[in-house]
């Protein structure tokens, strides 16, 4: 750990002793951060830092979920070896709820360990959400890069704590591709029909603006929509709520808005973020001229190439449905990057009549929200 967040670390410790009158070391190994910039300082430590996991994402999905969220880290002595934002929410009358951590905890630094702590932060967070406070415990974790033997010794350390496979939210499958090499040869593994289209879309006089500024996320959320407009779809997370993240935060928090243009008109457009190690693909969105001029090869290749200028060491390319959607999984097999499986979700759930309510009362939730996106 670095010397400012251990710093930040002993700042916490000793704000919630000094309130519980004791000592500096804390009675439980889940503790509360406050902080934004604590946690921010905390999260930078881990490789495995993703969008999910950025303080800004949390609250606002926590508001449009009508639920709360905690940001936590698991300590050991004055040493953090997890960290996580929790979103509870709970049914006062019945005592029921569930505390869901997606793309967490955040435990990976590349060291030996690794796996060994995130044994013990599992146990630690298990018995603070689900023992203590009665709740089901929903984890997604963030996916290892490296390959699917890592993933398979994620999974194997939940199902040794008595984890069982979560009913939501699909399990997801994607495409990883390798940063560590030189762009040059990043590019010749281009499957060849799709490098081919990168080829032309670089003779359509394309122009691109990429970055943070609100005005990106406004464009591109304007886009986005008269995409999903076009194809009659609906999604979970629609651009505006990335715009929501945005604008909270008072900084790009991570994110990049790239916008391919013709004649200054944006014609597609790419939403990604960089943590950690990793660069991940989040929403696009294409116009009928993006089409003819293969804007979203360009889009893609830009984003890859600037992440990997940014020191980022995988390109995570978002889900991939095969079986439903064949022409996304096609265009984003042309990147020629390993298929892998998210580990999770996982839960565990307290023992109890109440508890085998939970199903039930979530499916009617699910069935509500989707009437009210309507």
């Amino acid at each position: 750990m670095s010397a400012s967040s251990s710093h930040d670390l002993m700042d916490v410790l000793e704000d919630q002793a000094s309130a519980a009158g004791g000592s500096t070391v804390s009675a439980r190994p889940v503790i509360q951060i406050g902080s934004l910039q604590q946690w921010r300082s905390l999260t930078g430590q881990f490789l495995d830092h993703n969008y999910r996991q950025t303080g800004w994402y949390g609250l606002v999905s926590a508001e449009r979920f009508r639920a709360q969220i905690e940001r936590v880290a698991v300590v050991e002595g004055s040493q953090v070896i997890g960290v996580a934002e929790v979103r509870v929410k709970t049914v006062p009358v019945l005592g029921l709820g569930i505390a869901y951590i997606g793309g967490g905890p955040l435990t990976r630094r590349g060291h030996p360990d690794d796996l060994d702590r995130l044994q013990r932060c599992l146990i630690a967070l298990r018995e603070e959400y689900l023992h203590r406070r009665r709740l089901t415990l929903r984890i997604l974790p963030p996916l290892d890069p490296s390959g699917p033997q890592a993933n398979q010794a994620i999974c194997d350390r939940y199902t040794a704590l008595g984890f069982e496979p979560s009913p939501w939210p699909p399990p997801c499958r994607t495409i990883v591709v390798n940063l560590d090499r030189p762009l040059a040869e990043i590019r010749k593994s281009l499957l060849q029909k799709w490098r081919n289209c990168l080829n032309n879309a670089e003779r359509q006089g394309l122009s691109i603006r990429s970055g943070g500024e609100p005005e990106l996320f406004a464009q591109f959320e304007e886009l986005f929509n008269q995409f999903m407009d076009r194809k009659r779809i609906s999604v979970e997370l629609r651009a505006e709520f990335f715009r929501a993240v945005r604008e909270r935060a008072g900084c790009d928090d991570g994110y990049v808005v790239s916008l391919a243009c013709k004649n200054d008109q944006p014609i597609a457009g790419h939403l990604g973020s960089m943590h950690g190690d990793t660069a991940h693909y989040i929403q696009g969105a294409t116009g009928e001229l993006a089409l003819k001029t293969k804007a979203s090869n360009l889009l893609q290749w830009h984003f890859l190439s600037l992440a990997k200028q940014r020191g980022m060491r995988w390109y995570d390319l978002g889900g991939i449905e095969p079986e439903t959607l064949p022409g996304v999984y096609h265009f984003k097999s042309g990147l020629n990057g390993q298929e892998l499986r998210n580990p999770g979700p996982f839960q565990a759930s307290p023992a109890g009549i109440r508890e085998s309510l939970m199903p039930a009362m979530e499916r009617f939730y699910r069935w509500t929200r989707r009437r009210e996106r309507r």
